[in-house]
């Protein structure tokens, strides 16, 4: 698996916990034959509110019992209180954050948002298990963490939505004293792989898991990754030994010939977008947000009317699974 140093180090920024909708990758432009026309960046700038409703997912991610069949130990010590500690205090900040930004996430309410954001409870017990492990050395900088959330989810509370920026940068502020990574956190992140990658893979399916026609739009489809399966390895994966992520196939059909512009924009973990001529076909295009960015994979490719692609969503890594959408425009000609 990969150790990056937005792991574990910056608080296991997994989606779950860690939205960043600033942060946008650049747009990969690609003609018919998938040949890219270069790159160039997309703006910056508060994200549009988000609306339409998406189809339902053909697949659904394994229930927390589903997960129970792993052989690694997922009974924590009484001295992982502290990332427990941790763990509540993310899901605070959370729900504080969901309450200030559900719609122009895209989202029906808040607590739409927090479930479709938050960690997942069989990634929690997995980390819980890990931090058992480790926490003599971990313990103090998770502590640090931990604060540095409650005080962030008050600070929102208190002053209101109108606050939220400045809030989250007295948190990320009281983060960088918390300290970096140790040795300890390669054998955490090994012990979570382990432990979450059975339950993240799932078995392989078929393709696709859902059709949505010719839709445009900013919600053309909404689904879970987890247990998914991984079906499909694409061209811009990053280079682990050992690379695995589960994936979703959308099969979807140009309404009319033109560029259009598909993105991940506002998932929940760092992604992969890729683009099939039809289930099994040659890849058409590929991007990825590299591991540093949450959603926001994009790219852009000229299609003919009517013709009929498939588009993979998945995760940087076997442990970036969760909540995905996906966006569809037609750009105006001549981009």
């Amino acid at each position: 698996m990969a150790l990056l140093v937005a792991g574990c180090g910056d608080e296991k920024q997994t989606p779950q916990t860690e939205l960043e909708p600033e942060l946008r990758p650049g747009e990969v432009e690609l003609d018919a034959s998938g040949r890219s026309l270069g790159t160039r960046d997309q703006p910056q700038g508060e994200i549009p509110m988000l609306i339409g409703a998406s189809p339902t997912p053909t697949r659904s991610p394994p229930s927390e019992e589903e997960g129970a069949g792993s052989e690694v130990p997922l009974q924590p010590s009484s001295s992982a209180g502290i990332y427990q500690t941790f763990l509540d205090a993310s899901d605070r900040e959370m729900r504080a954050r969901c309450v200030c930004r559900f719609a122009e996430l895209g989202h029906a309410s808040a607590e739409v948002c927090f479930e479709n954001l938050r960690r997942p409870d069989f990634a929690k017990r997995c980390e819980l298990g890990a931090f058992a492990l480790y926490s003599r050395e971990l313990g103090p900088r998770y502590d640090c963490f931990a604060r540095a959330r409650d005080a962030s989810a008050s600070c929102i509370e208190t002053n209101g939505c109108a606050g939220i920026a400045d809030c989250e940068a007295t948190r990320d502020a009281a983060r960088r004293q918390c300290g970096g990574l140790q040795s300890a956190d390669i054998g955490f992140l090994d012990f979570e792989a382990s432990c979450e990658r059975p339950i993240r893979l799932g078995a392989a399916s078929g393709c696709p898991d859902a059709v949505v026609g010719a839709r445009l739009g900013p919600s053309v489809f909404e689904g879970n990754t987890t247990g998914a399966g991984d079906d499909v390895t694409l061209s811009c994966r990053p280079d682990f030994d050992e690379f695995g992520s589960p994936d979703l196939i959308v099969q979807w059909q140009a309404p009319a010939a033109g560029r259009y512009l598909f993105s991940t924009e506002n998932s929940a973990f760092v992604t992969q977008l890729g683009i099939l001529n039809g289930c099994g076909g040659s890849e058409l295009g590929c991007a990825s947000s590299s591991g540093d960015r949450f959603g926001g994979a994009a790219l852009s490719l000229q299609l003919a009317a009517q013709q009929t692609v498939s588009i993979v969503l998945e995760g940087y890594e076997v442990l970036e699974s969760g909540y995905v959408r996906l966006a569809v425009q037609a750009l105006p000609s001549g981009q």
